[in-house]
């Protein structure tokens, strides 16, 4: 909805101060969020809620994309662990019965 309304406006006041503010991804973040978006999609829900991406799962993605470099290997476990722990923080915490 917010990017129909980006696409339709005239000036840029009228673009939502959430898609204005936004972040943009560069060349060298960009390959690590594509890498947790596609594993985002093996996450495990269990009757607590959501799960952390499987260690398992994450190892296969490597191995199929052909990320071999060990220092490559450990930036993805590392970044895509991290983005993680930042959406299950948000999910609970929005989760939280107030």
């Amino acid at each position: 909805m917010l990017q129909e309304q980006a696409k339709l406006a005239v000036t840029e006041e009228e673009i939502p101060k959430s898609l204005r503010n936004r972040p943009v991804l560069d060349q060298f973040e960009s390959p690590y969020w594509f890498a947790y978006q596609e594993l985002a999609g093996s996450r495990q829900f269990t009757p607590g809620g959501a799960a952390d991406i499987p260690y398992t799962q994450k190892v296969a993605w490597l191995d199929e994309n052909g990320i071999d470099d060990q220092d490559d290997r450990n930036d993805y476990m590392q970044i895509i662990t991290a983005i993680d722990a930042s959406y299950l923080e948000y999910y609970y915490e929005k989760s939280k019965v107030k």
